[in-house]
C-alpha cells in the first residue's frame, strides 16, 4: 500500500473473497455440466443415425442411376 491509499477494510477483503468464491463455483458447475454432456455423447449409440445416413446415401445413388438411365436414348 502506498502512503496515500486508504487501508483495505477487512470487510472489503472478505467480500472480494466471497465474490471470487461464488464466481469459481459457477465456473466449476459449468465445467461439470460440460463434462457430463461429453460423457453422454461418448456413451451414445450412433448406429441408428449412421444407418439413416447410409440409407439416404443409397437412395440418392438409386435416384442418380434412375435419372442417368432415363437420360439415355432407347436403343434396340
Amino acid at each position: 500500500m502506498g502512503i496515500h491509499e486508504p487501508p483495505v477494510e477487512a470487510d472489503q477483503t472478505v467480500q472480494a473473497f466471497n465474490d471470487m468464491s461464488r464466481k469459481l463455483a459457477g465456473l466449476t458447475a459449468a465445467v461439470d455440466g460440460f463434462a457430463a454432456r461429453q460423457q453422454e455423447l461418448h456413451a451414445r449409440d450412433y448406429g441408428p443415425d449412421l444407418e439413416k445416413i447410409r440409407d439416404g446415401y443409397r437412395m440418392g445413388r438409386l435416384r442418380m442411376a434412375a435419372r442417368d438411365k432415363s437420360c439415355q436414348p432407347n436403343t434396340p
